[in-house]
């Protein structure tokens, strides 16, 4: 896909996530599933990082540094959004595990870009 392909996809995910964070805690399913949260965290941001990767040039290591940055930004945006939605809390360590997802995904872009 080209840039402007990816950069929709990354616009429409990051809005999904706040529409998602923004949903009341008593409307969210009981699965058990669910209590698996941190890992949820980390899976959603490891592809926010991937999408994020695909739109920078990854030879410019500064852009992706602050493409990186950018995404613990929004992640830090979404944990304090969740603070204000009924039912749902922000946590230090939702964020942690955002973090880790946006630069595991930020890895794996980046070397399978450098790969071919």
């Amino acid at each position: 896909m080209k840039f402007n392909k990816y950069r929709i996809l990354l616009i429409g995910y990051m809005v999904t996530i706040l529409l998602v964070s923004s949903i009341p805690g008593h409307s969210l399913p009981q699965l058990k599933i669910l209590s698996w949260d941190k890992l949820w965290h980390f899976i959603e941001y490891s592809i926010l990082g991937l999408l994020l990767m695909k739109n920078v040039n990854p030879f410019k290591f500064r852009l992706v540094i602050m493409v990186i940055l950018a995404g613990f930004v929004f992640a830090g945006f979404d944990e304090f959004w969740q603070s204000f939605i009924p039912g749902r809390t922000s946590s230090i360590y939702d964020a942690i595990a955002d973090g880790m997802g946006i630069i595991t995904g930020s890895v794996i872009s980046m070397y399978r870009t450098l790969k071919k």
